[in-house]
Parts: structure tokens; sequence; C-alpha cells
């Protein structure tokens, strides 16, 4: 007799979950399949990603919840996906993990592309899982001022006559930043003031400002 009733508790189970899917999988779907967020570089432990419009899936119904992992695209392990539900909306948190040696960095990796999945399950005991969704985030890592500009080369020889004119140019030095934007704009100044020369801020090109006496002084060391 147990042996009769088995096969048919089984098999009532398996319709109810044929009709089930079917009837859900349309209406659990994220709202966008694909996201596009920032993330400041350098960014702390549980600093959250900012988007351009909220993220996630609406509630289905109040014995069912949803869980979102990221299932590829964060091969350093920079990202953690979080849930919330507010109202009747399940809302898609992503943040950057607490406990990474290392940072997010713009010069070396600017996006980043997460698949994230949605899974909903029942509030029971079996947590019978039956429906997901995908979605796709583009992760904008932002520039932030965190380089210092770079000489090449990193010393400058140049000989000129005693009687060179006054506001003639010397030398041009040059220097480059990683940075993007406003944070790598360059400005050049002398260490210590000089009245011998002076350094267009923007060009670099170093200036005569005083005549040259090759008795009084043969070498001249500046420093930029």
């Amino acid at each position: 007799m147990g042996a009769r009733c088995s096969p048919a508790v089984w098999l009532v189970t398996l319709l109810i979950v044929s009709l089930l899917v079917p009837a859900l999988q349309e209406s659990f779907r994220f709202t966008r399949p694909h996201y596009n967020v920032t993330i400041p570089e350098n960014s702390v432990g549980k600093t959250y990603v900012t988007p351009e419009e909220k993220m996630g899936v609406f509630r289905l119904d109040e014995d069912v919840e949803v869980r979102f992992k990221i299932v590829s695209g964060d091969r350093d392990k920079f990202f953690k996906a979080e849930e919330r539900l507010v109202g009747d909306f399940w809302f898609l948190l992503i943040r950057t993990k607490t406990g990474n040696v290392d940072v997010l960095n713009r010069e070396r990796k600017d996006r980043y592309f997460l698949d994230v999945r949605a899974t909903a399950t029942k509030r029971d005991g079996k947590k019978m899982t039956y429906l997901e969704a995908n979605a796709t985030l583009s992760v904008c890592v932002l520039d932030t001022n965190d380089l210092n500009p770079l000489f090449y080369p990193t010393e400058y020889v140049e000989t000129v006559a005693e009687d060179l004119p006054l506001h003639s140019s010397v030398i041009r030095v040059a220097a480059e930043d990683a940075d993007l934007g406003r944070n790598g704009e360059i400005y050049y100044s002398f260490q210590e003031n000089t009245e011998q020369f002076a350094v267009h801020p923007t060009t670099g090109v170093i200036s005569l400002t005083r005549p040259l006496r090759y008795s009084e002084r043969e070498v001249h060391e500046l420093s930029v």
C-alpha cells in the first residue's frame, strides 16, 4: 500500500512545480537586462556602486524571497551582491568586499561586466528554488587623483652661452600623469625659488630671467 502511495505523491509534486514555473517566470525578471553603474577607484570595503536607475526585481508573493549572486565577471573578487526588500521591490545592491588586500585601480582596469543572477525561493524549510533571472552590470571605475606625475627622462642637461638673451628658452621639461581629466592636469613650478630662471606652469619651458655670470657660477641645478 505504501509503495503505491509514493509514486502518486511524487507525480503531484512534479505537476505543481511544472505549473508554477511557467505561470510566474514571465513576471520574474529584472527591470532591465543591462544596468550601468559607477564606483570610484580605491574604494574601501562596503562602498556601494551608484546606479543610473533602480536595479532589481518586483516582489512576487509574500512567501517568496529573492537572493542575488554574482555568477561571473568578478575574477578578482572585488564585489558582493546584496538584496533589500522595500515595499514591492527587491533592490539589487552591489558593493566592494571587505578584507581585500587589493583595491580597484582605474589605470589597471576601468570597467567590469558582472553577470548577476536573481534566485526566487519559497520561504519554507525546504528552500525549493523555482525561478531565476539574469542581468548584466557594466561597472565603470571612476578616476581619482591618486597618481603623481612622472618625468621622463628624470634628469635634463643643457649647455647655454653666458650671453644668452634674457627671456630666451633654455630647455623644456615634460611629465605625464595617468589620471583622467582635471586629475591628470600638470602644472610646473620650481621646488626652490630662483630669480635666475622661470618655468612656464603649463608648457614646462624654462627660460632665463637674469643675466648669466660664468665667473660667479658655472652650473645651475634646478628641481621642478
